[in-house]
């Protein structure tokens, strides 16, 4: 259940409800999960002659079509989502093996009110980590928990989606290859609070989750992402610092040993969330509120020099939340989350996808 919680935290931080501005009506009191009946003004209104919760769905998302900069063309839905929750998303560096975290519980109620329910049909709870879009029983816990599942690309479709190995003897998230046999990850290891670990795989089968101590800390600490050549390391912490909320850190390779973590200094980090990091050749993707009470945004800063960075520049931006940024090798395709909101309390995470424009 420890990575239900980090989600539901990290969800409602993603969101941007942990907030309020009063120059931002998202950010009203009154559109919070859980206080239905009250239109979000950014929503979509769904008329009462749609019932069916694909339908339902599928008009939010036609009306909050994310933005993007100039180089990008239109996002689209990934056919992996489902009714469930996803995030956490992560491509491989070649494009063919997509990674998620999925749970059934509803993240938001479980926050706000601990009721914990499922959207859409009903899973086997005795062995959780199942899929709607792969059945099979996989016994690996009870529900309620958060698990890392992979699928593969085939031409142009994606294959079921299956719990990874690393998963199955307790939940991880936020996954980052190295190569092919080294992956990176948040995992609770010997409390309830997520820390950085790695696992690595020899003859095909991965091997235990080993925490990162020299990274991790008494707080939450998320969402790694390391460079290609292993040496290289940026996650985001709530650890007490000089800006507020969550923030992103840098941490270098030496001698074989990962160092002390440094916070990265303005323009990355702000008194906002700032979080969901991803390098692609000089750029830094990231998720942020860019000001107090923003809502989530994906933006871009070029890097300048040894942890210097220039002014972010926004990407991707929504009526409500995106997230999430993780591009393929060769800089053509960028998949994120964007979190579709109905205005009336319910909200429905998704994984996009955009190519960049011809």
């Amino acid at each position: 259940m420890k990575l239900i919680l980090s989600i539901a935290l990290l969800m409602l931080l993603f969101s941007g409800c942990a907030q309020q501005n009063e120059a931002d009506p998202i950010k009203d009191a009154s559109v919070v999960p859980g206080n239905s009946g009250t239109e979000d003004p950014y929503a979509s209104v769904v008329p009462e002659s749609i019932n069916s919760d694909d339908d339902y769905w599928e008009y939010v998302r036609a009306n909050d079509i994310a933005i993007t900069s100039s180089g990008w063309g239109t996002p689209k839905l990934l056919s992996l989502s489902s009714p469930g929750w996803e995030e956490g998303n992560y491509i491989s560096a070649d494009g063919k093996t997509f990674f998620y975290i999925y749970t059934t519980a509803d993240v938001f109620k479980f926050l706000l009110s601990g009721e914990l329910k499922e959207p859409g049909s009903k899973l086997d709870n005795n062995n959780q980590c199942t899929h709607p879009q792969n059945p099979n029983p996989h016994t690996c816990g009870k529900w309620p928990r958060a698990d890392l599942f992979y699928s593969e690309k085939i031409g142009s479709d994606w294959s079921a989606p299956k719990p990874h190995p690393i998963t199955l003897d307790g939940p991880v998230g936020g996954i980052t290859l190295v190569g092919e046999n080294k992956a990176y990850f948040m995992s609770g290891f010997e409390d309830d609070v997520e820390d950085i670990g790695y696992a690595e795989r020899e003859n095909g089968v991965w091997g235990k989750k080993v925490k990162i101590e020299s990274v991790s800390s008494g707080y939450s600490d998320s969402d790694p992402y390391v460079n290609s050549e292993d040496n290289e390391m940026f996650f985001w912490s709530n650890r007490p610092a000089q800006f507020k909320g969550n923030n992103i850190y840098r941490s270098v390779k030496e001698n074989g040993e990962w160092q002390a973590p440094e916070l990265l200094s303005a323009p990355i980090n702000s008194d906002s969330d700032d979080m969901q990091t991803f390098i692609f050749g000089e750029d830094l993707y990231f998720s942020s509120g860019g000001e107090p009470g923003g809502k989530m945004r994906i933006f871009k800063s070029k890097r300048l020099g040894e942890n210097q960075w220039g002014e972010p520049e926004l990407v991707i931006s929504s009526k409500f939340a995106v997230g999430e940024p993780s591009i393929t090798s060769d800089g053509k395709i960028l998949y994120f989350e964007q979190i579709f909101a109905d205005g009336k309390g319910n909200f429905n995470p998704d994984l996009m996808y955009v190519e960049r424009a011809e």
